[in-house]
């Protein structure tokens, strides 16, 4: 069976790290839970990698536990997950992120209305930069604080 390396960019690390902040606020163990889901998801790649649909000029792929979905391309022998979003934000900030990633250019969150009387305090510009520098799995497991499984380290 034909394999393929999974790497995934800058983007995708944090979108997994804001998952895990996320569901870590109901319990520590959830979050955990959450990255373990989702590093299944992405090993599962190196095997279906380009089974998926198309949707906006990238594969997509959904998580089987949770309400995320990955976002990737396929290069040569390479995976490249360029994001992990949450599949309930709104459909137009996803598709205007997923266009920011294609073109480099910043990208500014839509900020959500409310019809409150008091007004909300302005969010932090972020901007996003896809880097197509492989992380090796420990460095990754670093980055988001979790211990590696021994078939995965």
């Amino acid at each position: 069976m034909k394999t393929r390396e999974v790497f995934l960019s800058d983007e995708a690390i944090a979108d997994i790290k804001s998952g895990r902040d996320f569901y870590d606020q109901s319990s520590e163990k959830v979050g955990d839970y959450f990255v373990a889901g989702i590093l299944s998801d992405l090993e599962s790649l190196s095997f279906y990698a380009g089974i998926h649909p198309l949707v906006h000029g990238f594969y997509r792929m959904l998580s089987r536990n949770f309400p995320f979905a990955v976002y990737y391309e396929i290069k040569d022998t390479q995976v490249w997950v360029v994001a992990v979003f949450d599949m309930r934000r709104k459909p137009e900030g996803i598709v205007d992120k997923l266009k920011s990633i294609v073109s480099g250019k910043k990208f500014k969150e839509p900020v959500a209305k409310y019809r409150s009387g008091k007004k909300n305090p302005p969010r932090k510009k972020t901007e996003i930069k896809l880097s197509h520098q492989a992380a090796q799995k420990s460095d990754f497991f670093d980055l988001i604080n979790f211990d590696a499984p021994d078939h995965l380290g």
